[in-house]
């Protein structure tokens, strides 16, 4: 029960980021949802985890692309969540940052951003070039319990390229 009021205080802090409150329950339930998934499905293993009506699943999906859910707000307020919940690990007085990125090959013609890029293999039999996103991470580096160093993502986007 102390776990779930945790997490609960943790939700209650990303409430100014949805400009309603049925938004914010939403936002809740998928965030739990990551919690108690027992799969990788998507969307799906939400529905299944928190044993949905079949219904909930467009509501969960029309989330991700609602204006009231502002983006830039959530990542703030989660940014500055985690800077209170952890210890970072320092260099001298600076906050140790990762930063990553992943190739994911999609085969759908007319899919949002979309686009080709180079593959780094050593094996011959794949092409140099995939038509697919460009995700990139920054994770802040942290103590974990007896020492451990983790990493806490703060922030993954897909990658479209330099923009001025």
């Amino acid at each position: 029960m102390v776990l779930w009021l945790e997490v609960h205080r943790c939700l209650t802090a990303l409430r100014p980021a949805c400009t309603r409150t049925a938004t914010f329950l939403w936002m809740s339930l998928v965030l739990v949802g990551f919690l108690i998934r027992p799969d990788l499905a998507g969307v799906t293993s939400f529905v299944r985890a928190g044993w949905l009506h079949e219904k909930a699943y467009r509501r969960l999906l029309h989330l991700f692309h609602t204006p009231a859910l502002r983006l830039d707000t959530l990542t703030r307020l989660w940014i500055h969540l985690s800077l209170t919940l952890f210890q970072p690990v320092t260099a001298g007085s600076r906050r140790v940052l990762i930063a990553d990125g992943l190739k994911v090959p999609k085969e759908g013609r007319k899919m949002p951003a979309v686009k080709s890029l180079h593959t780094e293999s050593g094996n011959n039999s794949k092409p140099p070039y995939i038509m697919g996103h460009s995700f990139q991470a920054l994770s802040l580096l942290v103590r974990g319990g007896r020492g451990a160093v983790l990493a806490v993502p703060l922030v993954s986007r897909i990658h479209e390229g330099i923009l001025f």
